[in-house]
């Protein structure tokens, strides 16, 4: 039986031009995406750049009223009885020198704690009621906003997203592209989110336990935090933070280290 290839016509050059056009759309999605990744990586640069010529008296002078518009009415009770152990932890050699400060905010109403330009930490009335009376959690909690400063992450933060701000509004008249350029941007912003919060708990650990002689305790907040959250592992794929496991293993394994360095001393 002889084979005879049909002349398929228009159907023939519809399907070219789609799979034409496909490609196209594929290759300029490519090319915004490297565009994108490329602005992103200059931008961090850049910033990282800017931000560690920033002194810590130019960051209180620029933003010293920051952060008391967030203050929870009634709060200052709750902020003034750990001032003390906030006073302890930033008399450490490595932690700037910034006014301090300390507030409580009932925003948002679960566990959480922010480092704000120019020295203002914020702690949730939620975080304070579940970690309690427990001095190294809260100190812990603490010394994890004051690695972010040491990071300049606080700083980073503002100026990466400043930066990639005014970039995207240069894409504006792309409209159609836009919201992947969003998604490109704040996937990567996510790796460096993480590495800033690994970060700050390392040093967390590691100032706790050189101001107090010892860490137990410190990733309690972590171990309710995993209570609190039923999330498969998989969900911290998409996630800003470490999973709480991962957290809690690298607490642990800073103080071990410590204290493994403080017997071969001793």
């Amino acid at each position: 039986m002889k084979f005879v290839q049909k002349d398929m016509g228009e159907a023939a050059e519809a399907s070219g031009q789609t799979r034409g056009v496909l490609a196209d759309t594929l290759k300029l999605f490519g090319v915004l995406a490297a565009f994108v990744v490329v602005v992103f990586v200059l931008v961090s640069r850049g910033t990282d750049l800017v931000v560690m010529r920033i002194s810590p008296e130019t960051e209180a002078r620029i933003f010293s009223a920051l952060g008391t518009e967030f203050l929870a009415e009634g709060s200052v009770g709750a902020g003034e009885r750990w001032r003390g152990v906030l006073e302890r932890l930033a008399a450490h050699p490595e932690v700037p020198r910034l006014p301090y400060r300390l507030g409580v905010t009932d925003d948002p109403p679960k566990p959480n704690a922010f480092a704000l330009p120019g020295g203002q930490i914020l702690l949730t009335l939620a975080l304070l009621e579940k970690l309690g009376d427990d001095e190294t959690a809260v100190a812990f909690v603490l010394a994890h906003e004051l690695g972010h400063y040491r990071q300049r992450d606080h700083l980073r933060g503002l100026g990466r997203a400043v930066g990639m701000a005014v970039c995207l509004m240069a894409l504006g008249g792309s409209g159609d592209f836009l919201p992947v350029a969003r998604v490109i941007t704040e996937s990567m912003h996510r790796t460096y989110s993480r590495a800033q919060e690994e970060g700050a708990d390392r040093f967390a650990a590691r100032l706790v336990y050189e101001t107090y002689g010892s860490a137990d305790g410190a990733e309690k907040l972590f171990q309710l935090l995993r209570e609190m959250e039923d999330l498969p592992a998989w969900a911290y794929m998409l996630s800003t933070h470490p999973d709480h496991d991962s957290r809690i293993r690298a607490i642990r394994e800073t103080v071990e280290d410590l204290q493994k360095k403080g017997a071969e001393k001793g």
